[in-house]
């Protein structure tokens, strides 16, 4: 028959096993966490990886089509330089009236003066036009246009300027 003592001590190791099981049960459950966790992990760091992969490639991309671009801004440039393509048009009119001076400057954007050309339409009225009035014109400096009118009436010059590459 068992003593008080061996029942004693077997309730003692039967509490002591459950609560080393319970810590057991509480042991694996922590390890399927910290697996779980390490495998998430491990995915981050190789999408983590593939993205910076895929970073680095649309910087290389990016690079290479900046080097492309500036290489076009170039050929247009090279090809603008030797066509002799229009770089800029300004427009205006000036009036001469019988009363005005026989001289009329007006202010243009600055030009080359190599690569300008001045080009005039005169219309008048009364006895004179631009024509027989002896009109002329001409790009004094890279920002002026001179206008002379040596019989001054009503008289009406549109002009432009062409400036080229």
């Amino acid at each position: 028959m068992a003593t008080i003592i061996d029942l004693a001590t077997k309730a003692m190791q039967d509490a002591i096993k459950a609560v080393v099981d319970a810590t057991k049960t509480v042991v694996d459950s922590i390890k399927t966490v910290v697996d779980s966790v390490k495998t998430k992990v491990d995915t981050l760091d190789t999408r983590t990886n593939t993205m910076n992969t895929n970073v680095n490639t649309i910087n290389t991309n990016v690079n290479t089509i900046n080097t492309n671009v500036n290489a076009i801004k170039s050929d247009v440039a090279t090809i603008k330089a030797s066509s002799g393509a229009v770089k800029n048009v300004q427009r205006g009119t000036v009036t001469f009236s019988s009363t005005s001076s026989t001289t009329i400057t007006t202010t243009i954007s600055a030009v080359n003066l190599n690569k300008s050309l001045l080009i005039t339409i005169g219309r008048g009225r009364g006895g004179y036009d631009a024509y027989n009035g002896n009109t002329t014109a001409r790009i004094t400096n890279s920002t002026t246009i001179t206008f002379t009118c040596e019989y001054p009436s009503t008289i009406t010059i549109e002009w432009q300027v062409v400036e080229f590459y």
